[in-house]
């Protein structure tokens, strides 16, 4: 899959792995080191936890969809407190609207 990969054009970096997967300080690292100062994730809710937590998130896009999954269904920050998670926090200009979905912003001011 990596010589695919690099066949395509594309650069692989091999990471080392950490507790709970791979390590996030090892891949912004390299982004660094590759003079990449501004990324877009979209890794799910634990990736989007952590990175908050850890005071490196500036910007926020959040979307929220008109239905309720109940006690099944995944949390969008887990492992995070809820205050904690907003403090700091400024929204932004009036939520989108996509199809039935809205888009809400939001910056960190810390």
């Amino acid at each position: 899959a990596v010589a695919a990969l690099e066949e395509a054009g594309a650069r692989v970096h091999r990471v080392p792995r950490a507790a709970d997967g791979l390590s996030l300080e090892a891949i912004l690292a390299i982004c660094w080191d590759q003079e990449l100062r501004s990324i877009f994730c979209e890794g799910g809710g634990r990736l989007a936890s952590t990175l908050i937590r850890e005071g490196r998130v500036q910007r926020l896009y959040l979307f929220v969809a008109p239905f309720v999954l109940g006690t099944k269904g995944v949390p969008a920050f887990p492992d995070t407190d809820t205050k904690e998670l907003w403090e700091g926090v400024t929204p932004l200009d009036p939520p989108g609207l996509f199809g039935r979905d809205a888009l809400l912003t939001f910056d960190w001011t810390d």
